[in-house]
């Protein structure tokens, strides 16, 4: 499931980029997660994290690209220590997602941020990934 999750994130990244010449990083972002193509893959990926038993958000603050998963049901708090070791494991994804950010967009100093939470609202695990 996680490595489904992080193979999906890039291939809506890759699949999405939009040229936004002239406008700040955090304009540059916003625009490009508005785009209809980057919309049109989100709910696709909305759909398989439903079933899941996840919801996906993915939103934008300043010049950091936000992953949300929720889970619908609690689940028990101590898998919090093995979605954060998958993030680690992960890197390499989240840290090249970044890093076309920067480069197809222009971003001087993008972030993803990755977030697993828990029904009750608590964390479970998240890790900011930058540019290389």
């Amino acid at each position: 499931m996680k490595k489904f999750a992080a193979l999906f994130l890039a291939v809506v990244l890759a699949f999405s980029l939009v040229a936004c010449g002239g406008q700040d990083g955090a304009s540059a972002l916003k625009k490009y997660v508005e785009s209809d193509e980057f919309q049109a893959q989100v709910q696709t990926l909305t759909s398989q994290y439903e079933q899941l038993g996840m919801k996906l958000e993915i939103g934008v603050e300043g010049e950091q690209l936000i992953y949300t998963c929720t889970f619908a049901e609690q689940i028990d708090s101590e898998l919090g220590e093995q979605f954060a070791a998958a993030l680690d494991q992960q890197a390499d994804v989240f840290e090249g997602i970044a890093s076309q950010l920067k480069t197809e967009l222009k971003i001087a100093n993008p972030t993803v941020l990755v977030q697993y939470i828990n029904a009750d609202g608590s964390e479970l695990a998240s890790k900011t990934f930058s540019a290389k």
